[in-house]
C-alpha cells in the first residue's frame, strides 16, 4: 500500500469477542454527559464487564476506576 493512498492494518484473535474492546473504548469516552446518556454507558460498560476483564486492552481504563 502506498502511503498517500492510506494504509493496511490486520488484527488477529482467537476469539470474536476481541473486537468488543472498540466499543467498550468508545462507551467509555462517550463526550456526552446527560442523564441518558450516562445511564445507557452504563448499561453498556456493565453487559461487556466480564469481556473488559479477560481483555486487558493498554486503551481501555483500569477496572478500579470504573467500579467507582
Amino acid at each position: 500500500v502506498l502511503a498517500q493512498f492510506g494504509e493496511v492494518s490486520i488484527t488477529t484473535s482467537s476469539t470474536a469477542l476481541a473486537s468488543l474492546t472498540d466499543a467498550i473504548i468508545s462507551l467509555y469516552t462517550y463526550p456526552y454527559e446527560c442523564t441518558e446518556q450516562l445511564s445507557s454507558r452504563l448499561l453498556g460498560i456493565q453487559s461487556l464487564w466480564d469481556v473488559l476483564q479477560a481483555f486487558h486492552c493498554k486503551e481501555l481504563p483500569d477496572i478500579s476506576i470504573l467500579k467507582t
